[in-house]
């Protein structure tokens, strides 16, 4: 609505004492504004049936909308995890609209229009801003990438509710080696990304992934994305969709000798412009190295099905000694 001449507004608190006060407005494009009144040494006491005139001016604390703040790149942000006093760091939760005590850490951008800090608390590493939203840098290579030798294992992350990928094109490598038990990003925008490769690779610890609905339809490389997830026994691709861009998915289900428990489900898949050579190893180890008698069932369409089937992408070259893939057009 329009705001220029001013708004009046109520907002019905029960009676109390209350500390760290804080009222944020959010504007339906993810701009937002806080205002802060009291903290935990001023608590400030709402009676019942009484009314508390206050105002929400540039004059009064700065109260202005800020636009969604920006983020550092994949890099530089699995920098900052590295940093001595995150060490044992375990989970990673993302705040928005958050007043916490501003401090050094800083993984904003020098044009972000609202800061972005990290601290730790215990064994968690609290990422926050006072924006409503985030939006994550074009490079997420390498984010929450587990380089040897690192302090750091994270188990979990909470990725709330304002983390925004429209602009990422680059998620190799993104969490590589992580120790993730479980990961759901079915609600990342994935439209504009060209490289998947290597996403999950070495992810030992993890055994659900959720990547349903996603549109990947711009990924050129999907290699090694899941290579050597070991512990994988759910992966969830439905209605995840590539295109004719897609031309490497080599290795990309290497290892993941546990997927046999469920049907793996591609019939969002365009593998047209993937060669063999590129296709080279796509299904090895996904029934245990060999136990034919549970193999892995493929979902697909009837166009990959006939590009699977033909050819050298299933033949002993590309698995393992009396390994078996089942391919099944979906709902036939």
């Amino acid at each position: 609505m329009d705001c220029s001449q001013g708004l009046t507004f109520y907002i019905y608190l029960p009676a109390g004492d209350y500390t760290e006060m804080t009222f944020a407005i959010e504007a339906t494009d993810y701009s937002c504004c806080l205002k802060h009144f009291e903290d935990a040494d001023n608590p400030i006491t709402i009676v019942r049936n009484t009314y508390y005139p206050t105002t929400f001016s540039t004059a009064n604390n700065g109260f202005v909308f800020i636009d969604p703040a920006k983020l550092v790149d994949g890099p530089t942000f699995n920098s900052a995890l590295s940093n001595r006093t995150l060490t044992r760091c375990r989970h990673i939760v993302f705040e928005y609209k958050s007043l916490r005590p501003a401090n050094s850490n800083i993984l904003s951008t020098n044009d972000s229009p609202a800061p972005i800090y990290y601290t730790k608390d215990g064994n968690n590493m609290i990422v926050y801003t006072p924006a409503a939203r985030i939006d994550a840098n074009s490079n997420c290579s390498n984010m929450f990438y587990q380089q040897g030798g690192t302090t750091f294992a994270i188990y979990s992350i909470d990725f709330g509710s304002g983390f925004n990928t429209a602009n990422v094109t680059n998620m190799n490598a993104m969490f590589k080696n992580s120790a993730l038990g479980a990961l759901d990003i079915s609600f990342f925008n994935t439209e504009n990304v060209t490289n998947m490769a290597n996403m999950f690779e070495g992810c030992g610890s993890i055994n659900n992934i959720n990547l349903s609905n996603l549109n990947a339809e711009s990924v050129t490389s999907m290699e090694n994305m899941f290579k050597d997830c070991t512990y994988l026994v759910t992966l969830n691709l439905s209605g995840l969709t590539t295109s004719s861009a897609l031309i490497n998915t080599k290795n990309m289900f290497y290892n993941c000798r546990r997927l046999e428990n469920s049907p793996l489900d591609l019939s969002g898949f365009d593998i047209s412009s993937v060669t063999s050579a590129n296709t080279l190893y796509m299904f090895l180890g996904t029934n245990d190295y060999g136990r034919s008698d549970n193999p892995l069932i493929i979902l697909c369409n009837r166009a990959t099905y006939d590009q699977l089937n033909s050819g050298n992408f299933l033949d002993r070259t590309y698995l393992a000694e009396n390994e078996k893939v089942v391919l099944q057009v979906n709902n036939q």
